[in-house]
This record gives structure tokens, C-alpha cells and sequence, in this order.
């Protein structure tokens, strides 16, 4: 159950042809409050008595953020005009700021059943408040060459600093009261920098065309947990990238590339500080983790057809670094389960994936898609060599219905099939989302309805353990669904966000990770 508001406004200074200042800040937040029950079996031994536990979690979340954003663009010589004309001599400068502040409590008690009586057998209540900061800076720069050739240049950084206070309490059997806990409560505080230098060229040579790059960063981490802080090795990374197609009649093409991205992770996942999600489950991060770096090679070929277009593409993919959460026993408590994060190896995904959009008629488009590939992952864990292999795929289906009164209908599907993991396997899980959205006023007032899980068949079903381990785990994670959004937007004065005038969409994203 929440609530969220907010507010965006703007403004476009344009001095000359050649020069333009643009301004724009958003302010939002949201009281949101969830309730999550976990029903417990344990045991320590075939055959012996199983003991059954009821957790009962509520939270109350009260976020806020603020952002401001500058951007000015100077133009040399003389604008292009036309959709075909050439790449602009431009030189873009952007600076952008953003704060978001948490305030929030969380609540725990787990039950003991015991027929009709139900006992409060111990508790935890959590409160964390404090504020992040992120300072975007980025300076474009492009050089028209030729007639379809062009030149970009520039820097990006990123700069982040997050602090958090938590402040633990726990339960008292005897007072019936929750009583304030030093050891599990600590200032937590976070900071990352990113400076990079990026160059790509791009051009075209009869029916082939090409585009190269190449990406320098430095990065630098630290994280600091009560006393002790953790820096983590300053990183210096390269990022190659390469694209080339050809150009086919009837306007199809052929395309192939590569790249070289990286998986950051997040600050929670490097924070040691140990964390009692609930009576058994304890969640603690990994400072000596290192990010995923994946390579990326695809081959492909787009044929368009009327209003409709299919695609097909060759993939490989191997992930360095493999991040995955591991479950092993917490050696402080005995029957409790601890989540940690590691770097288990390298994981290789090597199939074909496929995409069609049909337009049958101008108010109807039909969108499906699926790849299928054969998975592999394989590292080493606890001092064991492991790999693992399954064959994955995966479907999307979306539908979206355009009306002549303004108004706009989503209806997608997606599925993935299991897959093993490097501690044991996860389900497959479907999920369907609908989203409906009504113009008002000549567009200026908007109200879009969003329902997600739509049929309640969202769940995370997982498995670790077993054969091998001295624990068995496993975890079925359902939510009450539907659950259902409404949103409520005023523009004034045709004001549109840069990202939004090129994305129309109802906002239908994956929602299988918000349990």
C-alpha cells in the first residue's frame, strides 16, 4: 500500500540559433507501507520432529528525493535541417544533481504455534533513516566528417555518497517490550567516483556502415561500516566496443558487434554489517567483492516488412566475476541461514533470440518475443570446484491498442524457464501486467492505470544446498496480487521531459523483482 507525488518543471533558453540553455528540476516522494509472512518448517535430522514458525513483518518506507539538471549546447556554424542533414559540430555540457532521503522502520516478531496459542518467541524492530547523493557531470563533443561520417568525444563522472543510520531493538519475552541494541546497530557511509574518457567513430561506406570505441574509467570505492572503513583497489578499466552492417535490399540489414560492459554493484551488497532480516535469515554484504565484466557477441539480421519488422539474433555471452547471493549456515546461531554475496566464476549464455512487431492495422500492434540458449556456469565455492549447465528460454508477449480518444491499452506476458545457479536452481515464473492510459484536456492531464501480476502467477521459487552441503534450503516467494497504480500527470506550458519525447510507453517493466 503507498502513496507517491511529485513534481517536474522546465525551461528552454535559446539565445541564439547556435546556442541553448535548458533548465529542469523534479521534487517526489512516497509513504509506502508492505506486510510480509513467512511460514517456517525446520528440522536438524531426517525423521526428527519438525518444528513450524510463522513470521510476521511490516514496514513503513517514507522516501523523498530532489533533482536538478543543466544542460547547455553550443552549435558551430550554421543548424542542420532536415531529418537526413548531417551530424551538427556541437559541444554539449550537462551537469545534473540528485538527493534522495530514506526514512523508514521495519518490524519482525516470530510466532511459535502451537495449536490454537500462538506465542511471541522473539522479535526485531529496525529503523534506518539518511540521506544519498549523486553528481552526474558530462561534456559531448562531435565532429562531423565527410558527409555521413562523425567523430564523438567526450568525459563522464559520476560521483555518489550515501549515509545510513540503523538502529536496532529487540524483543524482551519477560517486559514484553522491544529494548534498544548497541551491537546491532551502526552509521553506515558509502562513496564511489567514476571519471571516464570515452571516443567512438562512426561512418558509412557505400551499403556498409561501421562504428568503433573505446571507453577508459577509473573508479575508486569506500565503504565505511561503524569504525572501520573498507577501501576498495581503484580500478582502471578499458571498454572496447564494435558495430558494422550492411545494408540489404528492401531495407533489411545484416548486422554483428561486440562489447565490453560492466556489473556494478550495489553499496548493500558490499556492506559487512550483518542484518537479521527475519528470526532465521541473516543478511550480510561483501567488501572484498569484485564487479561482473560481461562480453558481448551478437550476430543478426533485421528484415522489415510494411509496417512490421522480424529480427533474429546469434548471441554469446560469457560474465566474468559471476555475482551470485550464497546461503550457508550463520556460525553464530544455530538454524540460521546466512546471505552473503560472492564471486562464484563465470557464467556463459550461447543461443538465438527473436523478435517480431506486427502492425496489422494503424490502431493494433503485436509485439513477440523469446530467446532460447544453452546456460553454463562454473567457478569455485567454499573451497569446491563446481559446473553447472541447463538449457534456458524465455517469452514476451505484448499487446498495445491505440484509441481515437486518446487513449492507450497494454497488455504484456513474459515468462523464463528454470535455470541452474551455482548453488542450486530457480523456477520458471510468468508474469502478466496491465496498463491503461486516458489523455485529458489536449494531452495535458494524463491518468494511467497500472495492474500488475495481473493474474496472481508472479512467484520466486528458489533451491540451494542439498547434496554436498551440510544445509538444504528452499524458498517459495508469493505477494498479494493484482496489485494496481494509479497515476495522475499535469503538464503545463507542453512541458516534456528530453526521455520522455522520444518513449511513449505506459510504464511495464519488469516487476518480477519487487517482492
Amino acid at each position: 500500500d503507498g502513496r507517491f507525488w511529485g513534481a517536474r518543471g522546465g525551461v528552454d533558453l535559446q539565445w541564439t540559433a547556435q546556442d541553448r540553455t535548458s533548465l529542469s528540476g523534479r521534487w517526489g516522494g512516497r509513504d509506502m507501507t508492505s506486510a510480509r509472512f513467512a511460514d517456517f518448517r525446520t528440522w536438524f535430522s531426517p525423521g526428527a520432529d519438525t518444528s513450524r514458525y510463522t513470521s510476521d513483518e511490516t514496514s513503513y518506507h517514507r522516501p523523498g528525493f530532489l533533482s536538478l539538471n543543466f544542460e547547455q549546447r553550443r552549435i558551430f556554424g550554421e543548424p542542420a535541417a532536415g531529418r537526413n542533414a548531417r551530424p551538427e559540430h556541437e559541444l554539449t555540457a550537462r551537469l545534473g544533481w540528485w538527493r534522495r532521503y530514506r526514512d523508514g522502520e521495519t518490524q519482525t516478531e516470530l510466532l511459535t504455534i502451537e495449536g490454537a496459542d500462538t506465542t511471541i518467541t522473539s522479535g526485531q524492530r529496525a529503523l534506518t533513516t539518511g540521506p544519498a547523493d549523486r553528481l552526474n557531470l558530462t561534456l559531448d563533443y562531435v565532429l562531423p566528417l565527410r558527409e555521413t561520417d562523425k567523430l564523438e568525444a567526450g568525459y563522464q563522472g559520476r560521483f555518489e555518497q550515501a549515509r545510513e543510520g540503523n538502529r536496532t531493538f529487540e524483543y524482551d519475552t519477560a517486559t514484553g517490550e522491544y529494548v534498544f541494541r548497541e551491537r546491532f546497530s551502526r552509521d553506515a557511509e558509502a562513496s564511489q567516483n567514476i571519471n571516464a574518457l570515452y571516443a567512438t567513430y562512426a561512418g558509412e561506406w557505400q551499403a556498409l556502415g561501421y562504428k568503433g570505441g573505446l571507453r577508459g574509467e577509473r573508479a575508486e570505492r569506500i565503504i565505511t561500516a561503524g569504525d572501520t572503513a573498507y577501501e576498495i583497489p581503484v580500478r582502471w578499466d578499458l571498454f572496447p566496443t564494435a558495430h558494422i552492417s550492411y545494408q540489404l535490399p528492401a531495407d533489411a540489414q545484416l548486422m554483428a558487434s561486440y562489447a565490453r560492459r560492466i556489473g556494478r554493484t550495489r553499496h548493500f551488497y558490499l556492506d559487512p554489517f550483518p542484518v537479521w532480516q527475519d528470526a532465521y535469515t541473516v543478511v550480510q554484504g561483501n567488501p572484498a567483492l569484485l564487479p561482473e565484466y560481461i562480453d558481448s557477441w551478437e550476430l543478426g539480421t533485421l528484415l522489415p516488412f510494411g509496417a512490421s519488422r522480424l529480427s533474429a539474433e546469434l548471441f554469446h555471452r560469457v560474465s566474468h566475476n559471476k555475482v551470485e547471493r550464497i546461503i550457508s549456515l550463520y556460525p553464530e546461531t544455530t538454524g540460521v541461514m546466512l546471505h552473503t554475496f560472492e564471486n562464484v566464476g563465470a557464467d556463459r549464455s550461447l543461443g538465438l533470440e527473436l523478435m517480431l512487431d506486427l502492425t496489422p492495422v494503424k490502431w493494433y500492434t503485436l509485439t513477440l518475443g523469446g530467446d532460447i540458449y544453452d546456460y553454463r556456469v562454473e567457478g569455485e565455492l567454499e573451497g569446491r570446484d563446481f559446473s553447472y549447465s541447463s538449457f534456458n528460454y524465455s517469452g514476451r508477449l505484448g499487446n498495445e491498442i491505440r484509441l481515437p480518444t486518446n487513449t492507450r491499452v497494454q497488455l504484456n506476458g513474459r515468462y523464463h524457464s528454470p535455470s541452474v545457479t551455482s548453488q542450486g536452481r530457480r523456477e520458471g515464473a510468468l508474469m502478466t501486467d496491465l496498463g491503461v492510459r486516458q489523455q485529458f484536456l489536449n494531452r495535458q492531464l494524463n491518468v494511467t492505470l497500472q495492474v500488475r501480476d495481473l493474474f496472481g502467477t508472479g512467484r520466486h521459487e528458489d533451491e540451494s544446498g542439498g547434496e554436498g552441503y551440510d544445509f538444504y534450503s528452499k524458498s517459495i516467494s508469493t505477494r498479494q496480487s493484482p496489485v494496481a497504480t494509479l497515476n495522475l500527470s499535469w503538464n503545463f506550458n507542453n512541458f516534456r521531459p528530453e526521455r520522455r519525447r522520444r518513449d511513449d510507453d505506459i510504464d511495464l517493466g519488469p516487476s518480477d523483482g519487487d517482492m
